[in-house]
């Protein structure tokens, strides 16, 4: 199959990212000509391959119009994915997806730009079991936002604007990996490896990939397939409770585990996400992942502390929404 990627110009926002450093990788060594807009709320310069073209900005028009001259692909993945700040920040969850995602549908439109792969989430579905084809719904306002967001790219198709893929991700593990039920429960046994309280009853069973499967999947599907709405996901679904046990097992802990009596951890967290896909792509054991993933959260949990030791202050703590912290 010949490469439709050497030589092309992509731009991906949110490059610096867990999935957008990842794919920024996956690009480079097809031979794209890679530029990156980010802001570093999240993610890490460092994470980027040698001769990446950096803009260090948000989704504001002016650094977005810079970014966007003479691209001919733009991989979007720049959002806000804080769940913790669905109700104590809507605003900014609604403004970083929502709003940001039109800028970036009007730049590409001055500059001429057609092809677009967005990353959108399995959140948009309630419900077991989810296809492509089942109607949008969410409870959060992160899943709303990323619902608003597909139906404006779909708009901007209808009216023959863009080509876009979209795709809908399952819970993504791997190296680089900085938020969600892994990290939490890390840190709060790196804090207190005695014991960890859990939110929720433990029976949350969510689908889940491997990162580097899923920047693979993105990258064949537009190769290979029409545009449209993809879910990208393994076939594989992790219980909250198996999860705490790889986790302490790899940690080399034994801690006291309670956990809630609610079925989600939070009002708006889904008990159970499982998606169905029409593409089905190569995926590695997620066994393997959350290891990789714990490993990675561990050797920078050992880093941070070594960092904040030479400063003399005490390394930053991240919230935890799926772990009760004593701290």
């Amino acid at each position: 199959m010949r490469n439709q990627w050497s030589g092309k110009r992509v731009l991906v926002t949110g490059g610096c990212g867990f999935v957008g450093s990842h794919l920024v990788d996956k690009l480079a060594s097809l031979g794209a000509v890679v530029t990156v807009i980010d802001n570093l709320s999240t993610g890490n310069r460092s994470w980027l391959p040698s001769g990446v073209e950096f803009h260090f900005s948000d989704m504001r028009r002016g650094a977005l119009s810079q970014a966007m001259i003479g691209q001919e692909f733009v991989f979007h993945l720049a959002a806000h994915a804080d769940v913790r700040q669905n109700m104590t920040r809507p605003r900014k969850v609604w403004s970083n997806n929502v709003d940001a995602t039109l800028t970036m549908l009007e730049v590409m439109r001055a500059e001429g730009v057609r092809g677009l792969a967005f990353a959108s989430s399995g959140i948009v579905y309630r419900g077991v079991g989810s296809k492509e084809t089942d109607a949008l719904d969410a409870d959060s306002i992160y899943g709303a936002s990323k619902i608003a967001c597909e139906h404006l790219i779909k708009s901007y198709e209808r009216e023959g604007l863009i080509d876009a893929w979209r795709f809908r991700f399952a819970g993504l593990l791997g190296p680089r990996y900085t938020h969600g039920h892994v990290a939490d429960f890390v840190q709060a046994l790196k804090e207190h490896p005695d014991h960890l309280e859990v939110l929720g009853n433990g029976y949350q069973r969510k689908a889940y990939l491997d990162v580097r499967d899923c920047v693979n999947g993105m990258v064949e599907i537009v190769d290979t397939d029409s545009t449209g709405a993809y879910n990208l996901a393994s076939g594989e679904t992790l219980v909250i409770r198996d999860s705490v046990r790889q986790i302490c097992d790899i940690m080399g802990l034994s801690p006291r585990v309670t956990y809630g009596d609610t079925a989600g951890g939070w009002p708006t967290d889904p008990p159970t996400i499982e998606l169905g896909t029409r593409h089905e792509v190569a995926a590695r054991p997620l066994g393997e992942s959350l290891g990789d993933a714990v490993r990675w959260l561990a050797e920078r949990a050992g880093r941070d502390a070594e960092r904040a030791g030479r400063a003399g202050r005490a390394p930053e703590r991240a919230p935890q929404p799926y772990a009760k912290s004593r701290a």
